[in-house]
Order: C-alpha cells, then sequence, then structure tokens
C-alpha cells in the first residue's frame, strides 16, 4: 500500500499497535478517521473465480519481490484487524489504490 509520507508513518505506528492491526483496520476501512476508505472486495483465485468478497480487503504494495509475487495487507472482516502479507502470488488479481505522494509541509 503506498501512502503518503504522512500516511505512511502513522500506519506503521497504527499497525504496531498493542491490538495488532485492529486499530489499523477501523482507521482505514470505508468511513475510518483516516479516509483511505478500504472496501472487502475479496481476490480472483487461480481458477479464476472472484472469492472473499466481503469478508476480505486486499491491496498491493508498490513493492515487489519478483516478477510473480509482491506483498500485500490484508483487511480481516472476521478477526477486524490489518494484516501485512509478505509473499502475495500476482495471479490472485487483489486491489490497487493509487495515492498521490504529498510533499512534507515546511517549518516556517
Amino acid at each position: 500500500m503506498r501512502t503518503s509520507r504522512r500516511s505512511a508513518s502513522g500506519d506503521r505506528r497504527i499497525l504496531k499497535a498493542p491490538e495488532k492491526g485492529k486499530g489499523a483496520y477501523t482507521a482505514l476501512l470505508s468511513g475510518g478517521t483516516s479516509r483511505f476508505n478500504a472496501a472487502l472486495g475479496g481476490n480472483r483465485s487461480v481458477d479464476g473465480k472472484h472469492e472473499r468478497l466481503e469478508a476480505h480487503g486486499i491491496y498491493w504494495t508498490a513493492s515487489e519481490n519478483d516478477p510473480t509475487t509482491a506483498p500485500f495487507y490484508n483487511f480481516g472482516k472476521g478477526s477486524q484487524a490489518l494484516y501485512r502479507q509478505p509473499q502475495g502470488q500476482k495471479q490472485m488479481a487483489v486491489s490497487v489504490r493509487c495515492l498521490r505522494e504529498r510533499p512534507l509541509k515546511q517549518a516556517a
């Protein structure tokens, strides 16, 4: 999940919080305080069928491990928490959210 510089540091703090991703899930989900508005859009299975709709929101990061895998974030409705997964298979076709990076405000 590529985020603006301001959001990226905030997201890291949320994910490291004692509630283990529950605060991030709430903040980043549709209607949450971060205005990211993540939707639970599921993924496409290797046989081409759509699955996990409204149960998981899965978003790629801006990074990749190699041509076939990349890290992703998984919003799990059942656990109501956000998880970072290091090895997602790109063929599972999950959501992408493009965010514009904002320059940091300079001190006056």
